[in-house]
C-alpha cells in the first residue's frame, strides 16, 4: 500500500504549536531535511527519516534521533537541494500524497524554487502540496479535482504556464476561464460550501486556504 508522507523543510518556521504538528503527522510518514531534525528536536518530535548531508544537524540531534530510531538518508549531492531529494527519493520509492511544511517563507529563491518544484515532480509524486498555517498551493495538469471546502474558504488559480478552468460551487464560476502566467489569472475567488468541481486543461497552479479538502483527482479522460 502506498503511503502519505509529511515533509518538514528547513526554512522559515511557520508551524510553530507541537500539537498541531504531531495532527498534521497523524497518518503520514514524517520526514525531516536536515537542519529542520534541529527544529523538530525542539518539539520533541523525532522524523521517521532524516534527508540530507547533514552538515546543519548538531550532535544532540543526532544522538536524539539515534535513540529515537529514526533512519538516516544521506545525499551529498550539491546539484539538488534537500527538498528535490526527498522528492526524488519518494518518486522512487512510490506514494500515495506528499505535504511540505515550511518550504514557503525565508530565502525567496528557495521558496520559489519549491513552487516550481510543484510542476518539475508531479508526475512522479503525487498529490504534492506546500502547506502553511492559512493556505495550501497544488498543481495540476490536465485534471478533474474535487474538493470539500467550508463557505467562504479563499481561493485562487494561476496558469503555470497556461490553462483553461472551468469551476462550480465557487462564489465566481469559471467555463474554460484563460489563465496564464503573467497575462490572466483569476484571484479573489471563494468557495460557496460543500463540494466544488474544477477541471483544469493545462499546467495550473491553485493556491486556497488550508481549510480546503482534496477528495478526488484523475486525469481527464480517465
Amino acid at each position: 500500500m502506498e503511503e502519505h508522507f509529511l515533509i518538514i523543510a528547513d526554512g522559515q518556521t511557520d508551524f510553530a504549536d507541537a500539537e498541531q504538528l504531531r495532527a498534521l503527522r497523524a497518518g503520514r510518514v514524517l520526514i525531516a531535511l536536515d537542519g529542520a531534525a534541529n527544529f523538530l528536536r525542539g518539539k520533541d518530535i523525532a522524523p521517521d527519516l532524516a534527508i540530507g548531508d547533514f552538515d546543519s544537524i548538531s550532535r544532540g540531534t543526532r544522538a536524539f534521533l539515534e535513540e529515537r530510531g529514526t533512519e538516516f538518508l544521506f545525499c551529498a549531492d550539491q546539484n539538488t537541494t534537500d527538498l528535490e531529494k526527498a522528492l526524488i527519493y519518494l518518486g522512487e520509492k512510490g506514494c500515495a500524497s506528499v505535504r511540505v511544511l515550511h518550504g514557503l517563507g525565508g530565502r525567496l529563491d528557495h521558496a520559489l524554487g519549491n513552487v516550481t518544484f510543484l510542476k518539475k515532480y508531479a508526475k512522479v509524486v503525487p498529490n504534492l502540496s506546500l502547506t502553511t498555517e492559512r493556505g495550501q498551493i497544488f498543481y495540476w495538469e490536465d485534471a478533474h479535482i474535487a474538493l470539500c471546502a467550508p463557505a467562504g474558504a479563499h481561493c485562487g488559480f494561476f496558469g503555470f504556464p497556461l490553462a483553461h478552468i472551468s469551476a462550480d460551487g465557487l462564489r465566481y464560476g469559471m467555463d474554460r476561464y484563460r489563465v496564464e502566467l503573467g497575462v490572466s489569472e483569476s484571484v479573489a475567488n471563494s468557495f460557496l460550501g460543500g463540494e466544488a468541481h474544477l477541471t483544469i486543461a493545462g499546467w495550473g497552479l491553485a493556491a486556497m486556504d488550508r481549510s480546503v479538502q482534496l477528495i478526488g483527482q484523475r486525469k481527464i479522460g480517465e
